[in-house]
């Protein structure tokens, strides 16, 4: 919590080779923040940096937890106060996600555990996202580079379709548990997102 002073929230985004920094919001006195990486046991989702001399206040996981037992709809509270953060990259993850029959019918903040749960990771040019024959255990969002689905027709790679920044990979085999039956390979370096599931398995018992 902040008593005084001023902090800027940024958060960071990559576009191609190039990242891309926005301020999301400022926060005054009265405001908080840590809230997401709190409540939905992710890493945090933005950076705070203070414009001056702060005064803040701060509570670990122990003491929250105390505050949950004198104030059992704290979490409730939270999660309706995050419904309504608009920062660019979590806009640009919902937008995505929700071309996904499954999940855009989703209440808000199951989608918004959904995606503070995601990990953004990194693979290089020509490498793998995953291969035929093997299990679907992740589920993938482009954030940035291209991938290609590929599969063998009469003995011939044959492209199906490049992938770009916004693209949902492998969602029907993950959600139905299937076999995977094309390969996934990076044209370029990518930045994206995944959830495996385990993770999702954890949601469903929430």
């Amino acid at each position: 919590w902040i008593a005084k002073g001023k902090c800027q929230v940024i958060v960071r985004d990559k576009f191609q080779d190039r990242f891309e920094e926005t301020v999301a919001r400022i926060l005054e006195p009265g405001s908080h923040f840590g809230e997401v990486s709190m409540l939905y046991n992710c890493k945090r989702s933005a950076t705070v940096i203070a414009k001056n001399y702060c005064t803040c206040a701060k509570i670990n996981r122990s003491g929250y937890n105390e505050l949950l037992q004198i104030y059992p709809n704290l979490n409730e509270n939270i999660r309706k106060y995050i419904d309504h953060y608009d920062d660019p990259l979590k806009v640009f993850m919902e937008i995505s996600l929700n071309r996904i029959d499954f999940f855009k019918g989703l209440p808000k903040h199951i989608k918004n555990e959904w995606i503070f749960n995601m990990n953004l990771k990194q693979i290089e040019k020509g490498s793998f996202l995953y291969e035929q024959g093997t299990n679907s255990e992740e589920m993938y969002l482009i954030q940035s580079g291209v991938v290609e689905i590929l599969t063998n027709l009469e003995k011939a790679e044959f492209v199906i379709e490049r992938l770009h920044r916004g693209s949902i990979i492998n969602q029907n085999s993950f959600l139905m548990n299937d076999g995977i039956d094309t390969d996934a390979r990076c044209m370029t370096s990518v930045s994206y997102f995944a959830i495996d599931i385990k993770t999702i398995k954890h949601l469903r018992q929430k």
